[in-house]
C-alpha cells in the first residue's frame, strides 16, 4: 500500500517501523522476523507487530519492564527526562510525542495526526532538477 493513501497515523507508522525505538514482544516474534522477515506491512497497526518504547505512555508495560530488566539504562540512554527521544534515526518517537501529531485539527472538530509526509517525502519527483545524490542528502519537502 502506498503510504500517502493511508490516514496520517497509519502512514506515519510506515516510517516508524524503522525510525522508532522498538523491540519484539517476545523471542518467537524475533525468530519469525529473522527467518521470514518483519510481519509489518503498510496499513497494519505497528503495535500489532512490535513493542514501541514510549516512556511517557508505557513505562509500566511488561515489555518495557523486560527491557529495563535487561538494560537498566534503556530509558535514560534513549530518551530525555521529558520522554522525548534523544537518539538519532528514531524520529518517529519524537513525532508521535509532538503537539503537531497529537493535536492537529481534522477540520471537523476532531483531531487527527499530522503525517510524516507533511514535512518529508520518500521519493524525488520527476520535475525536481537536483541530482538524485543531492536530493537524497535531505528529504524535506520544499514549500
Amino acid at each position: 500500500m502506498q503510504p500517502r493513501r493511508l490516514d496520517p497515523r497509519l502512514s506515519s507508522q510506515v516510517c516508524g517501523q524503522c525510525h522508532g525505538i522498538w523491540e519484539f514482544y517476545d523471542r518467537d516474534g524475533e525468530r519469525r522476523a529473522n527467518s521470514a522477515g518483519l510481519a509489518f506491512r503498510p496499513g497494519d497497526e505497528l503495535l500489532q507487530t512490535r513493542f514501541l518504547a514510549q516512556p511517557t505512555v508505557n513505562a509500566g508495560a511488561p515489555a518495557m519492564q523486560a527491557l529495563l530488566a535487561a538494560d537498566a539504562g534503556f530509558i535514560r540512554d534513549s530518551f530525555w527526562a521529558d520522554g522525548m527521544v534523544r537518539v538519532s534515526g528514531r524520529e518517529y518517537n519524537g513525532l508521535i510525542e509532538s503537539p503537531c501529531f497529537k493535536n492537529a485539527p481534522a477540520g471537523n472538530g476532531e483531531r487527527t495526526a499530522v503525517p510524516v509526509f507533511s514535512c518529508h517525502t520518500m521519493h524525488q519527483t520527476a520535475d525536481d532538477p537536483r541530482a538524485t545524490e543531492e536530493w537524497g542528502t535531505i528529504s524535506l519537502r520544499t514549500a
